[in-house]
This record gives C-alpha cells, structure tokens and sequence, in this order.
C-alpha cells in the first residue's frame, strides 16, 4: 500500500496525497534535454545505450573532435612513434602515421583525459555519481564516500543541441552564459532522476463525498443492518447501533473524480500541496500562497 502523506477532507471533499508506487522513469517519460549514460553491474541506470564500457563511450563522444584536431593526432602519432622506437621499427615505416586510418586504429594511446579534453570542445558534460546504501540515490556531485559510493557515468548535450534549445542563430556561438544554463538544466534533470530513484514522486486523487446515512443527527446513533452470524440468525438484518454520526464509517460515499500521479521532488511540502489541492480550499486546510518578493532591477527574485 503507497504512503499517505497528507489527508485533507471536508463534507464536500477528500483529497489523498500519496506516493506514485508505479511512475516511470523520468528518462522514458519525458523528451530529455541530455542524455545520459551509466555503466553499473547490478543496476540499470539512465537512459539506453549499447556501450560495453565507459571507455568505449569516451571515445566514441571525443572521435569526430580527434579527427579534426591536428594536436590530437599528434600526440596519438607521439605516443605511437615512443613504442615503435623502443621497438626499432625503421623510420621509413613510420609514414603510414599520417594516415587518419592509422590515428583511428591506435586511438586507445589517448588517456581518458586526453578525450575529454576534446569532448569539452564540442559538449557540456557531467559526471554522474551513485551512492548505494539502504537505497540508491544519484548527484552530479561525489557524495565522498569511498565505500558506498562512486562514478557511474555521464550526462551530457552537446553544443548543437544547446544551440537547438535556446533556438540561437546559424554561427552564433555558444557563450559560458548558455553553457552554464545548460549545465543547470542537466543537473536539474538528474535531480529529477534522483527523486524517482529515491522514491519522492508523489500523486493526489480527489473525491466527492456524498452522505448516505440520512437518519444521522448529532449525539445520536444511527441504525444500519445487521450482517453478521448471531443467535438470531445469520445476516437477520435487525437494525443494530453504529458509532455515533461525526465518527460513523459508513456516513459517506467516495466518488473519485479527479487524479493526477507523476509528481518529481518535492523538498517542499506546501510548494506539493499547492499544486495539488484546487485554490477553493485552500483558505479552510490552512494552505498559504506562495509569497513572491518583488526587488528593484528585477522582475521576480527568486
């Protein structure tokens, strides 16, 4: 049964806020900004994807920057010429170096740091972090804690995709302003992530009360049919008493009428009640709106 967090109820209505046991992942849901690629043995993290290995990922996002980049090949064609010498391959052998076929062959002699030197060029990414303990939970930040916790991935967009989003002009570059806003976006999609891996998704459901037992009046106790096996005889139907009206169960009718699941990350509980209780109540559950301060220079502070 899915926790209940908050019950609200009036004569009209009862509006249930509880946990969303069945969301998806926000990574199948939703049409992504970035992307993002895990590699865990236990857990299957992030979005799809068909790399065996980190490595292999690195190098696939860093190829088209390598071979455009003459310093790249450079140092590939430097590590290169290291073994043959140790090797003594004769320098006449060594021309087949220039050939892009040669520098894609031997592209393990880049370290990891070399790739994503080259990945920067042309991509904003992030590394990816888990920490594994009770639970699991994930940040783009490390979570300093070298027994449960380490790098899993990467989420990243690439500088074609940021220029998509903010819809900038063919050849108008992409400044730090639009890379640290796509940073920004990135990390608010892992937290979005974070919160359906830890659990804070969160639903309402919205029902219209009717009453059923019309012979009710307060301090007295109204009949219902017997329906249990006594020594009357079973099921009889004989009027029996109830608890008394305010406490009685079976004064009400619940019809749902409205619903709504797939809430991400509320680290506010008023922020989740305002969004999901209609205004009309809000006064009578002692639900406040939302102040918002208004600042010279600016037309909402945040």
């Amino acid at each position: 049964m899915a926790y209940v967090k908050k019950v609200f109820e009036n004569d009209k209505v009862r509006i249930t806020v509880e946990q969303d046991e069945d969301c998806d992942s926000p990574r199948d849901m939703y049409d992504n900004f970035g992307h993002m690629i895990c590699f865990h043995r236990n857990y299957v993290l992030g979005d799809k994807h068909e790399f065996e290995n980190p490595r292999q990922f690195l190098e696939n996002l860093a190829y088209a920057q390598v071979m455009k980049s003459e310093f790249m090949k450079e140092k590939i064609v430097s590590k290169t010429t290291k073994w043959y010498r140790d090797n003594s391959v004769p320098e006449e052998d060594w021309e087949e170096m220039l050939d892009d076929a040669f520098i894609e062959s031997n592209f393990g002699e880049l370290d990891d740091s070399d790739l994503m030197e080259v990945i920067l060029i042309d991509h904003v990414i992030l590394p990816l972090y888990l920490y594994d303990h009770s639970g699991i939970s994930m940040s783009t930040g490390s979570f300093n804690d070298r027994w449960d916790s380490g790098q899993v991935g990467w989420t990243y967009a690439t500088m074609e995709e940021i220029k998509n989003n903010w819809m900038l002009k063919n050849g108008e570059e992409t400044s730090d302003e639009y890379t640290k806003a796509a940073e920004k976006l990135l990390e608010g999609e892992v937290r979005t992530y974070n919160s359906y891996l830890t659990g804070n998704v969160w639903g309402f459901k919205l029902e219209e009360k009717t009453e059923t037992c019309e012979t009710c009046s307060n301090n007295l106790e109204c009949p219902k049919s017997c329906d249990i096996e006594c020594s009357y005889g079973r099921n009889c139907g004989r009027l029996v008493p109830c608890s008394r009206k305010e406490d009685c169960e079976e004064r009400w009718e619940y019809e749902e009428t409205d619903s709504c699941w797939g809430f991400f990350g509320w680290d506010n509980d008023d922020d989740m009640y305002r969004e999901m209780v209609p205004k009309e109540y809000w006064k009578e559950f002692g639900i406040e709106p939302k102040k918002v301060y208004y600042t010279a220079g600016q037309d909402v502070a945040k």
